[in-house]
């Protein structure tokens, strides 16, 4: 077999190997789980960022179920919508992050 024939088979199984994973992460702690690595316990709140145009931007907290000591503890999940687009995005944080995001945001907000 020539690496020209066992290329695409390899790149067919390693592709295969990722989706999977990604569908694993979603089965076990659910799509927004799934992007902060640890399933979401409950939504804390949201903060509607308004509108530009014809996107709106909102911001939720999530607290972050703890698989281990080095789990991340919050997500927050930006999420900007319009008429014919979607993106959603995780961050997640430990609590040491978290704490000190909030002590940033009160000092700006100063």
């Amino acid at each position: 077999m020539t690496l020209d024939e066992l290329l695409p088979k390899v790149f067919v199984v390693v592709f295969a190997l990722i989706v999977l994973n990604l569908i694993a992460q979603v089965l076990r702690k659910g799509l927004r789980g799934a992007m902060f690595g640890a399933r979401v316990a409950s939504t804390t709140g949201e903060v509607d960022l308004g509108r530009k145009a014809l996107m709106r931007t909102c911001l939720r907290v999530h607290p972050l179920e703890q698989g281990d000591a080095a789990a991340p503890l919050v997500g927050l999940e930006i999420t900007s919508t319009s008429v014919a687009a979607f993106n959603i995005r995780g961050i997640p944080l430990t609590r040491e992050q978290a704490a000190h995001l909030g002590a940033l945001l009160v000092r700006a907000s100063e």
